[in-house]
C-alpha cells in the first residue's frame, strides 16, 4: 500500500513513517512538507491513502482538504490533529470528503493502519454509491423521456377523436375515451414528479431567482389552481396580505409547490373549503394552503415529506400518485433557503405551509 504523509513536523513525520513501516500492515511511505508537494505528488498517481496534516506552513485548515479533494477526489485522506481546537476543525474536515481523521497524541501503528484501511474502504463504498446513483439517474432520465413521445402521441389522439367525431361518438365511447385522457395525463403528472425527483437529488435542477410578488404569482395561477378544486365541488378562496415586499424566488417552481399543496389538500378534503393565505413573519413571507379535510394523526405527522411516502386513511381511497408532490416541494423550498411544515388537528382539516426568506426588504 503507498502513503504520503503530507506533514511539516518532521519528528511527527518519523513517528508516523515509523508506525506504518512496522505496523501491523507494512505500508510504502512517502513523505512530503507542505501540500504543494504533495499536490505535485499526487499528480503522478500511484498513492492509495493521504494522510494529511491540518497545519501546513502553505496552507491551513479545511482549505488543504478543499485543494486535495479538487486535485484527487478518487483517493481517501484521513486527517492528522493535534490538539482538541484542531479536532473540532477535523470533524468539520470529514464534511468536507476525509474519510477519517486521527489525534497524533496517542498514536499507534494498530489505530493508524486500522484508519487507513477504513478509510480505502470507505473511499471505494462512496465511489460505488455515487456510481450507482449515475446509473439510476440515467436510467430514470431515459425511461421518463421515453415514456413522454408515446403519452403525447396518445394524448393527441385522444384529443382529436374527442373534439372532432363528438357527433358520431356514443356516451359509452366516449366516457371510454375521457377515462384513457384522464388516465395519460395522471401518467403524465407521474412522469414529471419523477424526473423533477431526480433532477432535485442530483442538483440539476436550474432556478432563476428574480424578485417577483408572491401575491401576484398566487393570482396567476389561480385558474389553474381552480381546475384542482373543481371536480370535487369544492371552493378556493384567498385572504393575501396587501403590500407585501418582493422576495427572490423561482416563479415557476413555487407555483410548482402551491399546486402541489392544493392537490394534496383536494384529496384529503371531501368537502369544503381550501383557503390560499399570505402573510408577512419578521424575515420572510408565508404562504399557507388550508384545508378542511380528515386531518393527519400525529402519529403519522413524521411519514411526510419522505420520498415515495404516502399515509393511508381508514374508510378512503388509497391516495394515487408517486408519493413525491411533498418531496419534490420541500427540496424547492429548501433550495430557495426557506422552510416548509404543516400543522394539523385529525378529523378537522390541516394547513400547509412554506416560508420564503426576504433578503432585501426594498426590492
Amino acid at each position: 500500500m503507498k502513503v504520503l504523509l503530507i506533514e511539516n513536523q518532521p519528528s511527527d513525520a518519523e513517528l508516523a513513517r515509523q508506525l506504518l513501516i512496522k505496523g501491523p500492515h507494512p505500508c510504502d511511505v512517502e513523505w512530503v512538507e507542505t501540500l504543494g508537494l504533495g499536490l505535485e505528488r499526487l499528480k503522478k498517481g500511484g498513492i492509495d491513502v493521504v494522510l494529511l496534516d491540518l497545519g501546513l506552513s502553505d496552507s491551513q485548515g479545511l482549505d488543504s482538504v478543499r485543494r486535495m479533494q479538487v486535485q484527487a477526489p478518487r483517493v481517501p485522506v484521513v486527517v492528522l490533529t493535534g490538539s482538541y481546537e484542531q479536532e473540532l476543525l477535523a470533524v468539520e474536515a470529514l464534511q468536507e470528503g476525509a474519510q477519517d481523521y486521527l489525534m497524533k497524541n496517542g498514536l499507534d501503528g494498530k489505530l493508524l493502519s486500522r484508519s487507513i484501511r477504513y478509510a480505502i474502504e470507505r473511499k471505494r463504498s462512496e465511489e460505488k454509491l455515487k456510481e450507482a446513483m449515475a446509473v439510476r439517474a440515467e436510467f430514470t432520465s431515459m425511461v421518463s423521456h421515453e415514456l413522454r413521445t408515446p403519452m403525447t402521441v396518445i394524448k393527441e389522439g385522444i384529443g382529436m377523436v374527442l373534439e372532432q367525431g363528438a357527433e358520431s361518438l356514443s356516451p359509452p365511447h366516449r366516457d371510454y375515451l375521457e377515462t384513457a385522457q384522464r388516465n395519460v395525463d395522471r401518467l403524465a403528472r407521474l412522469v414529471n414528479d419523477v424526473l423533477d425527483y431526480q433532477r432535485l437529488e442530483s442538483g440539476q435542477m436550474e432556478f432563476r431567482r428574480d424578485g417577483c410578488d408572491v401575491n401576484a404569482a398566487i393570482q396567476e395561477s389561480l385558474a389553474d389552481l381552480t381546475a384542482l378544486t373543481q371536480p370535487k365541488g369544492l371552493e378556493l378562496v384567498t385572504a393575501l396580505i396587501p403590500g407585501l415586499p418582493k422576495v427572490p424566488f423561482d416563479k415557476d417552481k413555487i407555483t410548482q409547490v402551491l399546486m402541489n399543496l392544493v392537490n394534496n389538500a383536494v384529496k384529503f378534503t371531501p368537502k369544503g373549503k381550501i383557503a390560499i393565505r399570505t402573510e408577512q413573519l419578521d424575515n420572510a413571507v408565508k404562504v399557507s394552503v388550508q384545508d378542511e379535510g380528515i386531518g393527519i394523526k400525529p402519529a403519522d405527522l413524521p411519514k411526510l415529506f419522505q420520498s415515495f411516502s404516502q399515509i393511508p386513511i381508514q374508510g378512503t381511497p388509497k391516495p394515487g400518485g408517486t408519493g413525491l408532490g411533498l418531496v419534490i416541494s420541500r427540496k424547492i423550498v429548501e433550495m430557495h433557503g426557506g422552510k416548509i411544515g404543516v400543522d394539523s388537528v385529525f378529523g378537522k382539516g390541516s394547513t400547509f405551509y412554506f416560508l420564503l426568506p426576504i433578503v432585501d426588504r426594498r426590492s
